[in-house]
C-alpha cells in the first residue's frame, strides 16, 4: 500500500516531484503545460516552480512568444548541478559506481576492485568508489546514493537475505554504507525491481508503464513486477519471488531442499547441468552459447526444453498480473532468440482467458546501464527536496 500523503509539507514534496518528473522528460515547457499535465492549479505551479528555481533545480530557458501581454517563460531542469550516485555490488571481487545527472544520463562509470572477499571490504570499496566518483566535482550536489542489492531486504531488520553474494547474507548493507558515508542519503532495492522500474520508464515517456514484468535469468532467478503502476513488494518485501515455484521438469534438488523448483532449471547453472546430464561434458556458458549458435543437437534440445518451461512461467505470470510487456534479461538473454518460439508456443496454448491479447516479450540487453538508471529512479522517489 502506498504511503498516504497527509501533511502540507508532504503535499508540497509530492507536487514538486510531479513537476520535476514532467520537466525531466519534457525539456523547455511553460507553466501552463505543467498545469495541464500535473492537474495542479495555476497558483500552485507558479509558487512551486519559483521555489524549485531558488533551490537550484530549474531555470528559465527562454521566453515563449505570446499573441498578447507578457511572454511566457519556458522552464528547464538544471541537469548538471544535481547528481545521483549509483552503486552495484557486482560480486565479492568488484563493485560498480556511476555518477548520473538529474536527467538520468550516466557521465562517469567505473569498477572498483574489492581487496578481500568479505562484507567489510565490499563496503570500503563502495565508499572509495563514491569518493573517486566526485574527485574534481566540488560544485555539484549529490541528491543521494542508490544501491542495487543482490538479494532481498528484510523490511524489519534491513538485513539482506537470499543474496547471490554469500558474504553479504545476513548483513545490513544499507545501514553499513550509511555509517561509512553519513553525509549522503542512501537507499537500496533488489536488482530486478530496479530494472523493472527502468524498463517501464523507458517504454513510456510520461509515466511508468503501468503493467510490466522483468525476469532475470543468471546465476539465480530474479523478478521485478509493476502492476497497476506500483512495484509489487508484498508485506515482507518478498512479493513476486518465483524461484521456488514447483514447475521444474527435471526434478532437481533446490538449495531449499525441495525438488522441482524452477530456479535450478532456469538459472545459468541449470542449463549447464542439463548439458552435462545429456553429454557427460562440463562446459562454460560461453561454450554452451557457441554450441547453440552452431545448432548442436543436444544444446538445441535443452534450449527447447527451457523455452517451454519459460512459456509456462510467462503464462502463469500473465494470468496473475496481466502485464503489457514482459522483459527477459541477465546472461540468459544470450539465448533468448533461440528460445523465443518455444516460449510463445506454450504461452499461446495456455492463453485461455483472452485469445486476442498479444503479450509483448522482449530481450533486455542493456542490463548494466538500466540498473544504474534504476538506482537513480530509486533516489528520485525517496529524496526530500530541501532549500539550498
Amino acid at each position: 500500500m502506498e504511503h498516504s500523503i497527509k501533511t502540507a509539507a508532504e503535499i508540497r514534496q509530492n507536487n514538486k516531484k510531479k513537476i520535476l518528473s514532467y520537466l525531466i522528460d519534457h525539456d523547455c515547457v511553460s507553466k501552463k503545460d505543467i498545469e495541464r499535465k500535473t492537474m495542479l492549479s495555476t497558483a500552485t505551479v507558479s509558487n512551486l516552480c519559483n521555489q524549485l528555481m531558488r533551490d537550484g533545480f530549474l531555470s528559465v530557458a527562454s521566453l515563449q512568444k505570446s499573441s498578447g501581454g507578457r511572454n511566457a517563460s519556458l522552464l528547464t531542469v538544471l541537469h548538471n548541478r544535481k547528481f545521483y550516485i549509483a552503486l552495484r555490488l557486482v560480486d565479492d571481487i568488484s563493485v560498480h559506481v556511476a555518477l548520473i545527472t538529474f536527467h538520468k544520463e550516466i557521465v562517469n562509470s567505473f569498477s572498483v576492485p574489492v581487496q578481500e572477499k568479505n562484507c567489510e571490504s565490499i563496503m570500503k570499496a563502495c565508499a572509495y568508489g563514491v569518493n573517486q566518483c566526485l574527485q574534481g566535482e566540488e560544485q555539484i550536489q549529490v541528491i543521494g546514493i542508490g544501491v542495487a542489492l543482490p538479494g532481498i531486504v528484510d523490511l524489519e531488520s534491513g538485513i539482506l537475505i537470499n543474496s547471490t553474494i554469500a558474504c553479504l547474507e545476513g548483513e545490513n548493507v544499507i545501514g553499513q554504507l550509511q555509517q561509512l558515508m553519513p553525509q549522503y542519503s542512501i537507499t537500496g532495492a533488489n536488482e530486478s525491481n530496479l530494472i523493472a522500474l527502468a524498463v517501464a520508464r523507458r517504454c513510456r515517456e510520461d509515466n511508468y508503464l503501468q503493467d510490466t514484468i522483468y525476469l532475470h535469468l543468471d546465476d539465480g532467478l530474479g523478478i521485478g513486477i509493476i502492476c497497476n503502476g506500483n512495484l509489487v513488494t508484498g508485506s515482507h518485501n518478498r512479493g513476486g519471488e518465483i524461484s521456488h515455484m514447483p514447475i521444474g521438469e527435471r526434478n532437481r534438488v533446490c538449495e531449499c531442499g525441495c525438488r522441482g523448483c524452477i530456479e535450478p532449471e532456469l538459472s545459468i547453472g541449470g542449463f549447464l547441468a542439463d548439458y552435462k546430464d545429456e553429454t557427460g561434458e562440463e562446459i562454460s556458458w560461453e561454450d554452451f552459447c557457441r554450441k547453440v549458435r552452431e545448432q548442436e543437437e543436444c544444446a538445441h534440445y535443452i534450449i527447447e526444453e527451457k523455452g517451454r518451461i519459460l512459456g509456462k512461467l510467462v503464462s502463469a505470470l500473465d494470468a496473475l498480473f496481466d502485464p503489457n510487456v514482459f522483459f527477459i534479461g541477465g546472461r540468459g538473454v544470450d539465448v533468448y532468440d533461440d528460445m523465443a518460439e518455444y516460449i510463445m508456443e506454450v504461452y499461446r496454448n495456455r492463453q485461455s482467458i483472452d485469445k486476442r491479447k498479444k503479450l509483448m516479450i522482449h530481450p533486455c540487453r542493456e542490463y548494466d546501464e538500466l540498473l544504474m538508471k534504476g538506482c537513480a529512479d530509486l533516489v528520485f522517489h525517496s529524496f526530500t527536496i530541501q532549500s539550498d
